[in-house]
């Protein structure tokens, strides 16, 4: 049932765009009195349908798309014109029939409606009230100027240099409208019941923000790992990967909110847990006596010394084959300690450490060696790797060097907590246009860098399967991710359209615009190999996303 609700999300998002692009053309073409053939959500056979008004509305077999037929759309085919209607007849015009500029309009109102339309979701997702992560301090990373001033992962942010916060994307905004003042900033902090005020130094530069300053909004989950068998955390009989549901009869839903309230216990704490969906409950005897003098430095935090639980993202999960870790001898199960001596207080911690390792050697990149120290039953394990440097793509296909152990933590992350934020109308409407535009920025960005080879084609495009891969999930999270989702998919496809191909609505417009200005149509014989040239390259482009797509879903 749940797979035919996801399924049922997926075609939804594939039926508003199919919507809102061909009805774009569909009105434009009513207005100028153009007749409409047919109407067609889907391609191939017909389904079902209806006729009205001369045009003949249908769900086709494959719903993987849509069009609209125009009469005399096609300069090869004007079908039984000479039987048709006279052209005085509204809604009887033949697209030849009307000015180019008219005809440049019609097509052009297909792409406008994609990334119009966008602009009123975005509205009214702000004035409804749209869930946003809130500006809440999910990790401060160990030594930064966060920790040195210190702030703490649960800490609320309400403001940024006077500015008011109440979400993580809007504590970025101020971020970087107040940096370079002096590279301090000031927040204020919620923490508990009190409200602190924090001048916090600021790195300043084009690309400073929280994260250089040492806070993420990544939260842990409660999954937990047992540094050490003797703690209290192992007396108690909790084990590696066990996950948190109470601390101290508070439930948690994450690693922070754990750890806030294991700071604030006595010197007795009752934890509830669960271990593959078996529960299990204990108390906690603080007792830092099982620290032991190799350890000291590396437990100094409270929680921690105290009794003996740390994030399992931490804790070596999995291990790539042939990777440096296991080269190296890392073991699943062994927790991070330390990259050259430098305490790991955070999975993200971990990354920074080893892309610190990255070294430029003219055209080619390579990486130092680096020291891992790993804690392994009761003593620490100092080893000496070199990562591997691999070429691959970022989140938005860029291409990038990255040195890699080969290792994966056994812990995962939780969900942000979220705020409900409302926008009048006013705001709502300067916000959805301010998005609007970023989105068609940086998709025409993308397509550019794709042409110019700057990012990698596989990582960046993505077809059918992968739309409907995405409304699944965004439908598993809400209306709102799903409605947001159907926005961005909208501009890409209005944008792709633009693009100058012939069997797309960009290439009608690109002859129809040399008509313009040549005062004539250009020839058949041209136009017919264009659009075989054109519909050679757009089969490619599927062929090539759908590779991508189920490349992706199977993991290859």
């Amino acid at each position: 049932m749940l797979l035919l609700l996801k399924i049922a999300a997926a075609i939804v998002v594939f039926g508003l765009l199919i919507f809102i692009h061909e009805t774009g053309h569909f009105l434009v073409a009513k207005l100028f009195g153009v007749r409409v053939l047919t109407y067609s959500f889907g391609f191939g056979r017909r389904l079902l349908g209806f006729e009205h008004g001369g045009t003949d509305y249908r769900l086709s077999a494959f719903p993987f798309g849509g069009y609209v037929r125009l009469w005399g759309a096609d300069p090869f085919d004007l079908e039984d014109r000479d039987e048709s209607p006279p052209p005085t007849a509204r809604g009887q015009f033949a697209l030849q029939d009307v000015s180019v500029w008219k005809r440049l309009a019609i097509y052009a109102a297909g792409p406008i409606a994609n990334l119009v339309v966008p602009f009123f979701v975005f509205a009214v997702l702000l004035m409804a009230g749209e869930p946003q992560v809130a500006s809440v301090i999910g990790t401060v990373v160990r030594g930064s100027p966060a920790a040195e001033v210190g702030l703490q992962p649960g800490d609320r942010v309400l403001s940024v240099a006077g500015a008011p916060v109440r979400t993580w994307g809007e504590l970025v905004e101020a971020w970087e409208g107040a940096r370079g003042a002096g590279g301090m900033l000031a927040l204020s902090v919620a923490r508990g019941e009190r409200t602190l005020e924090v001048a916090l130094p600021c790195p300043v530069g084009e690309d400073s923000g929280p994260s250089t300053s040492g806070l993420r909004a990544d939260l842990p989950s409660t999954e937990v790992g047992v540094v050490h068998p003797d703690s209290p955390a192992g007396r108690a009989g909790l084990r590696t990967g066990d996950r948190l549901v109470a601390v101290g009869g508070t439930t948690v839903a994450s690693w922070v909110e754990a750890e806030v309230l294991l700071r604030a216990a006595g010197e007795k704490v009752t934890l509830v847990w669960e271990r593959e969906g078996v529960p299990g409950t204990g108390d906690l005897l603080a007792d830092p006596t099982w620290v032991a003098e190799s350890l000291a430095r590396y437990f100094d935090d409270l929680p921690v010394e105290r009794w003996g639980l740390e994030t399992a993202t931490l804790f070596v999960g999995q291990i790539s084959p042939d990777s440096a870790a296991q080269v190296g001898g890392v073991q699943p199960g062994d927790l991070l300690l330390a990259i050259d001596g430098e305490r790991l207080g955070s999975w993200n911690e971990v990354l920074a450490g080893v892309a610190s390792t990255l070294q430029e050697e003219g055209e080619e990149r390579s990486a130092r060696p680096l020291a891992l120290t790993l804690l392994r039953g009761s003593e620490p394990v100092t080893v000496a790797l070199v990562p591997q440097v691999v070429r691959d793509t970022d989140a938005l296909g860029r291409y990038r060097w990255r040195p890699l152990l080969g290792i994966a933590p056994q812990g995962s992350w939780a969900d942000n907590p979220t705020v409900r934020v409302f926008y009048p109308p006013g705001q709502a409407v300067v916000r959805a246009a301010s998005e609007t535009v970023l989105l068609v920025r940086f998709t025409v960005t993308q397509i550019v860098r794709i042409l110019t080879r700057e990012v990698a084609p596989s990582d960046s495009l993505g077809g059918p399967v992968e739309i409907m891969r995405q409304a699944t999930q965004a439908a598993e999270r809400g209306l709102f991710d799903l409605a947001r989702l159907l926005g961005m998919i909208s501009i890409s496809v209005g944008i792709f359209n633009l693009l100058p191909v012939p069997v797309l609505d960009g290439g009608n417009l690109l002859f129809y615009a040399l008509e313009a200005v040549r005062g004539r149509p250009v020839s058949p014989l041209l136009r017919e190999r264009a659009q075989i040239v054109g519909v050679m390259l757009l089969a490619a482009i599927m062929i090539f996303a759908f590779v991508n797509d189920f490349r992706r879903l199977f993991g290859g």
